[in-house]
């Protein structure tokens, strides 16, 4: 391989989010938080960054998808879990979650409801999307969801029903 055919180099997980990484590095085993990296620039890599229909104004930062996922799993869910950490990256580069565990697939949804107002959705695809959470995550998937995810979700629903 000639130096021209190198691999486009990804942001890292440290680059694009640093006190994702900081918060990672004080649980997880060395070999496990490189892992979780190198899983971080892969999924990056499948799109797990792309966000449909998200408008940003130039040169405003802010934190990427699959570290907002990581943030919310680890700060406001408490896990820590290598394995429960790695499999949110990789349902997330699905857009759908279908295959995460329920938990997983609330995380996402509440980045995802978090920031509705940021995309150029017209507003029934907007209430389309939070009466699908509603009935699936907070209605058939109510029981499987732990306390704290149902009351955000809840309250971002709120919240995005008022914008």
């Amino acid at each position: 391989m000639t130096p021209d055919d190198k691999v486009p180099a990804w942001p890292s997980l440290n680059d694009e989010s640093p006190k994702v990484f900081t918060a990672l590095k004080r649980f997880l085993e060395p070999d496990q938080l490189a892992s979780l990296a190198a899983d971080y620039q892969e999924c990056v890599a499948l799109g797990g960054n792309v966000e449909p229909g998200m408008t940003r104004e130039d040169g405003v930062s802010f934190n990427p998808r699959l570290a907002r996922i990581l943030s919310i799993m680890i700060h406001d869910g408490g896990v820590k879990d290598f394995e429960l950490l790695r499999s949110a990256l990789y349902a997330a580069c699905d857009n759908s979650a279908v295959s995460g565990s329920t938990l997983v697939r609330g995380v996402i949804a509440l980045d995802s409801i978090r920031h509705l107002h940021q995309t150029d959705f017209s507003e029934p695809k907007r209430q389309e999307i939070l009466l699908g959470v509603e009935s699936t995550l907070l209605g058939q998937l109510r029981n499987e969801m732990p306390e704290w995810l149902r009351k955000k979700l809840e309250h971002a629903i709120a919240l995005q029903r008022r914008v």
